[in-house]
């Protein structure tokens, strides 16, 4: 008795702990307190000198609330994006901040329908050759179908290669490879994997275009490059291949660049000098999190159709509803107990607003005593809630007529009476024989 309850305590343990990391939801909006700080330095004194740098603005999941700087700006909008210019003359150094706050959306996006031939035709770093083209043509079904899957090719065939550590937005734009690179190098970092993903769209014909900014990952805020495709019915519906993400994107993160070409969003500072001189720009980003939604957006139910007690296998019915106002694309798991065995129970799903999908899954159970009465916990998991829910099993067998009737006063009446019967019809039955032979 002690041995098995030890055994229950250390798989509930080991339960607790294979599901900590299934326990956070993703968040779908945010309020983001947004810190920029741009700092020029220069070994000569700066005279006329103005910088340009890319500001966050508002989109189809982003919002901003309120901005102001440390200095005189003048705000311009340059193909789809927000820039701040100031004026630096008269100084060697000089630092100027910036501070937004934003919210953030990312299952209730404003649909926008701005878009032009630049998002599907090539560009400096968007190179659409004969092979991007052909590898195209294999993601030739209708959406969402073919953004999921070309967005997971890119995933799962690029080799992601490089650290978080000290990398600025500017280094990654700086240093970014064309799509036809990527593909034939098998090897990048988000930009590039971002361009190979638009290459793919645009030969496809679909309105592609890159997004740079900062995303909260790993427990820290690291710069980032993402991509977006234009639907009609939906406007544009945000890609990330670096993490094989589509729609509903994480919410802790900010955009500060939109723009056909990667290229097109890197700050620039054009400085007029006395002599020729060393000049250095940098940028930094300081981001709090004021508060997060990470509310329900699904209604689970989890049904277990009746079997027979000694049948080994188990069938469960979840059925999925979308219960937010925006379409979904969800990633459902059942997990079962580490005993139970569940092939293929993990399903994907794109849901659109009240509409319900019904999966079921097949558990395999262990072999199971007699006797013994077991309780099976299980969890459905998604990006937006979970549900427990649990079924049982009790083995009984059948006893033996012995164990069952331990005397006359056992048997049931109608077996009485089929043995009373019977010694009659055997008494008749020898008493007829001894008459014949009289």
């Amino acid at each position: 008795m002690k041995k098995r309850f030890a055994a229950k305590a250390a798989y509930i343990v080991l339960l607790l702990i294979l599901l900590l990391p299934l326990s956070s939801a993703k968040v779908s909006a945010a309020k983001l307190n947004v810190t920029m700080i741009w700092t020029i330095r220069s070994d000569i004194i700066l005279d006329e000198s103005t910088v340009a740098v890319f500001i966050p603005s508002n989109s189809s999941n982003q919002k901003i609330i309120s901005m102001n700087f440390s200095d005189p700006y003048e705000l311009i909008t340059e193909k789809n994006a927000l820039k701040a210019r100031f004026n630096i003359e008269g100084v060697r150094a000089k630092q100027i901040t910036g501070n937004f706050l934003i919210e953030t959306d990312y299952i209730n996006r404003t649909k926008t329908d701005s878009w032009d031939d630049r998002y599907l035709n090539e560009s400096k770093n968007v190179v659409i050759n004969d092979e991007v083209r052909t590898l195209a043509a294999m993601f030739n079904e209708t959406f969402p179908n073919n953004i999921i899957k070309m967005n997971e090719w890119v995933h799962d065939n690029i080799r992601y290669n490089l650290s978080y550590t000290d990398i600025t937005v500017n280094d990654i734009v700086d240093t970014t490879q064309t799509s036809e690179w990527v593909l034939k190098n098998r090897v990048g970092v988000c930009d590039e994997l971002s361009n190979l993903f638009i290459a793919l769209a645009r030969a496809s014909g679909i309105p592609a275009r890159v997004i740079v900014g900062s995303v909260f990952k790993d427990n820290q805020w690291i710069p980032h490059a993402w991509a977006e495709v234009y639907i009609p019915r939906y406007g544009w519906i945000e890609v990330d291949p670096t993490w094989n993400e589509f729609l509903n994107l994480n919410a802790l993160r900010f955009r500060t660049g939109t723009g056909a070409d990667i290229s097109e969003v890197v700050d620039k500072i054009n400085a007029t000098v006395k002599k020729n001189g060393d000049l250095k720009f940098q940028s930094d980003v300081k981001i709090d999190i004021l508060n997060t939604d990470e509310g329900d957006k699904l209604s689970i139910d989890i049904n277990f159709p009746p079997q027979f007690p000694t049948s080994e296998y188990q069938p469960v019915m979840i059925k999925t509803r979308n219960m937010a106002a925006a379409p979904l694309y969800i990633t459902s798991s059942l997990v079962p107990p580490i005993e139970v065995e569940c092939r293929n129970c993990t399903t994907k799903m794109f849901l659109e607003p009240n509409e319900e999908y019904t999966k079921e899954f097949n558990l395999q159970l262990p072999t199971l005593n007699q006797n013994t009465r077991y309780t099976f916990p299980v969890l459905v998991v998604t990006e937006f809630g979970r549900k427990n829910a649990s079924f049982e099993r009790l083995i009984i067998p059948e006893p033996s007529l012995e164990e069952k009737y331990q005397s006359i006063g056992d048997l049931p009446l109608s077996f009485k009476w089929f043995i009373g019967l019977f010694m009659i019809g055997a008494v008749a039955l020898v008493i007829i024989v001894i008459l014949a032979k009289v």
